[in-house]
């Protein structure tokens, strides 16, 4: 006797959920979907190596330049890892499932606009707003996970880079 599995079905929505940021899934070609991760990890690591040349220096081995340039040929390193994913000869899946796309684009567009924030409010005043608010888009909904992960990124970089590095923060 054959047994008959259900068929997939979408997880169970939250009765907190927006509808924009509700689960849904997106069917996109592979080329394109490794393409567009190979250019935009690609544009982030440039953006990240030329903004950190423009960065005041310090009297310090480590300036406030010296985390996004690393950032940014790590970032570099990545994307050119992804390009030879890309374009070796492998078998691979026609389609990939972009699932909650809405909500990944309002994060990639949140990532953008993040460094411009930064330069004009200030780390601490645009990180307490904006890192709840990816935290939601990014799939968390308890109140305490939001507040906690918040926390953690506020500390860790008054900590890491005030603190540690002596580095001051916008």
């Amino acid at each position: 006797m054959a047994e008959h599995t259900p068929p997939r079905s979408a997880p169970p929505q939250d009765d907190n959920d927006d509808a924009m940021i509700a689960v849904q899934t997106v069917q996109v070609p592979n080329a394109l979907f490794e393409g567009a991760v190979f250019l935009g990890t690609a544009l982030f690591g440039v953006w990240f190596v030329a903004g950190s040349f423009g960065m005041r220096e310090s009297a310090s081995a480590f300036g406030p330049g010296t985390f996004p340039f690393i950032t940014g040929m790590a970032l570099i390193v990545v994307s050119l890892a992804q390009l030879w994913l890309t374009v070796r000869p492998r078998e691979s899946r026609p389609t990939v499932d972009l699932e909650r796309p809405v909500a990944v684009a309002l994060a990639a567009v949140m990532i953008l606009i993040f460094p411009t924030a930064i330069d004009r409010l200030g780390y601490f005043a645009v990180a307490a707003v904006w890192t709840p608010l990816f935290a939601i888009l990014a799939g968390l909904r308890t109140p305490l996970s939001v507040i906690g992960v918040t926390a953690a990124v506020l500390g860790l970089a008054w900590f890491g880079f005030v603190n540690l590095l002596g580095t001051p923060l916008p």
